[in-house]
């Protein structure tokens, strides 16, 4: 059976990797960053999506709520347009990682995260540096900024602009002219769209955790297929019951291995990709006058059994269960891990999910794509 039209799609990667760029840093506690209220950005059709020219995952997708790992250039152009609110608030974080031995009160302005907010966080660090040292920067609401930007605003922190305060680029990340950022420093940015309205229950049914289930977006024959760098959790799945189908960093689509190129075509030997369960072709939509997307193959060692499948929410954002929600407990073969990490306060998805033994994603280690001249994905 097809997955169902009506099931919530949430998307969550880690945060973005901001290359090095002159910055201050300032704000209340926790950074005061605004999450914006407005919808997801993109097509019904998919969920999130690389940018084939910077490799950043894109917020194409339907509304949902995305955290994502990725590098990203200061001066480059950011891939995907997102949603702000009447602030001109866009729902993003801003962290600076700093170099061994500094602290956020070493620097006016920078404040130290909350502690759920720091636990939640140290699983996915992507700098390195063990512990690292977070610290939070302000998104500056469109009041403080100067001609469209706050590129020249006196108040230390960081804006999402688009169209001429962008140019050449259609959207940009800028910082503020207030201050550099520390020596030594790198900055994370951590993106998530509103997530769909409703009430998450995610630890109704451990009986089905393990259980396969086909992504709710791969129901459409646009959707282009998953991001490595993204989580996803799929609500309201058919396969799941109250539970989620987890897409935890899946590469492509779960029913086409290796791929096919933005003709359509599929490698020597393979059939093309289809929509589960029927015969229709995958055509990714593409941007006028293109050819069109393609589909990446799949990661060789995040395969759909061990990246793709029923499971439920066991632990919150920091490690805990005794706040009073619902979680489930781990059968076995399973190990609860920490998979979406709260970034805003009361964030009822974040936490810990079950995870076959011996699966959890190491940041570190890159995607070896299914490759059809060696059948490596039978």
């Amino acid at each position: 059976m097809g997955p169902s039209t009506s099931a919530r799609l949430v998307s969550v990667g880690l945060a973005i990797v901001v290359g090095c760029g002159s910055s201050g840093a300032a704000g209340p506690e926790d950074g005061g960053d605004a999450g914006a209220a407005a919808s997801g950005p993109g097509s019904s059709d998919g969920a999130a999506a690389g940018d084939a020219r910077t490799g950043e995952p894109s917020l194409s997708g339907p509304q949902a709520t995305a955290y994502f790992v990725s590098t990203l250039n200061l001066g480059a152009c950011f891939p995907s347009p997102l949603a702000s609110d009447a602030n001109g608030l866009i729902s993003c974080r801003v962290f600076y990682v700093l170099g061994a031995g500094d602290t956020c009160a070493a620097h006016p302005g920078l404040s130290t995260p909350s502690a759920d907010v720091l636990t939640s966080l140290m699983p996915n660090n992507p700098v390195g540096l063990m512990p690292p040292t977070y610290c939070a920067l302000p998104q500056l609401p469109e009041s403080a900024w100067v001609n469209g930007s706050c590129d020249r605003s006196t108040a230390p922190g960081w804006c999402f602009v688009s169209g001429s305060a962008a140019a050449p680029c259609a959207q940009a990340i800028v910082m503020s002219s207030s201050g550099a950022l520390p020596a030594g420093a790198t900055a994370v940015l951590a993106c998530a769209t509103p997530a769909p309205a409703g009430t998450f229950s995610g630890a109704s049914d451990p009986s089905r955790v393990g259980a396969a289930c086909t992504p709710s977006p791969e129901s459409s024959p646009t959707f282009a297929g998953f991001d490595f760098h993204i989580v996803v959790l799929d609500e309201g799945n058919p396969a799941c019951g109250s539970d989620v189908c987890l897409v935890n960093h899946f590469q492509g689509r779960t029913t086409c291995p290796y791929g096919q190129d933005a003709n359509g075509s599929s490698p020597v030997g393979v059939p093309a990709c289809t929509v589960p369960g029927t015969h229709t072709a995958v055509r990714p939509a593409a941007a006028a006058g293109s050819l069109g997307n393609a589909v990446q193959p799949q990661c060789v060692r995040r395969r759909p059994k061990v990246s793709v499948y029923c499971t439920c929410r066991c632990a919150n954002g920091a490690g805990k269960t005794d706040d009073g929600a619902a979680y489930c407990s781990c059968p076995s073969g399973y190990s609860c891990a920490p998979v979406v990490p709260l970034l805003q306060p009361g964030e009822p998805r974040a936490g810990g999910y079950c995870l076959p033994n011996g699966t959890a994603y190491n940041p570190n280690e890159a995607c070896t794509p299914c490759d059809a001249s060696i059948m490596n994905c039978p």
